[in-house]
């Protein structure tokens, strides 16, 4: 079978899209570190350097999560088992927490992600 000049446009269109992509996903940072918290209805977008304190509704009623220092965190929350407070400090991209029971999810985007190993096997 022989490749036609059209084959050939979409070959090359192909592969720059596919580059375009690789190039786009593997950046470095895009931007500075901010906090995306998503609820059932909504979507709350913070920057890490700037300290406050959230009150985010959900449906067993208000959670806290408090930015200070580039770090965020939950703080108070009504769930019974608190494991999102126990999850502490976020302050690196990629990394994120969640009180399920309230349906509240939180993580950090933005930046470059951690380039330290994560975890060794042998």
């Amino acid at each position: 079978m022989r490749l036609k000049s059209m084959d050939y446009l979409i070959l090359l269109l192909v592969l720059a899209a596919a580059i375009g992509s690789a190039v786009f996903v593997y950046s470095g940072g895009n931007g500075p570190l901010r906090v995306k918290i998503r609820t059932d209805e909504n979507i709350f977008i913070y920057p890490l350097d700037e300290d406050r304190e959230i009150a985010v509704e959900g449906p067993l009623g208000t959670s806290y999560i408090h930015i200070h220092d580039e770090h965020a965190a939950f703080v108070e929350s009504p769930c019974s088992n608190k494991l999102c407070i126990q999850a502490g400090e976020l302050d690196e991209s990629g990394e994120w927490s969640a009180c399920m029971p309230n349906r509240i999810f939180m993580e950090i985007e933005g930046g470059s992600p951690a380039e330290e190993v994560d975890v060794t096997t042998y």
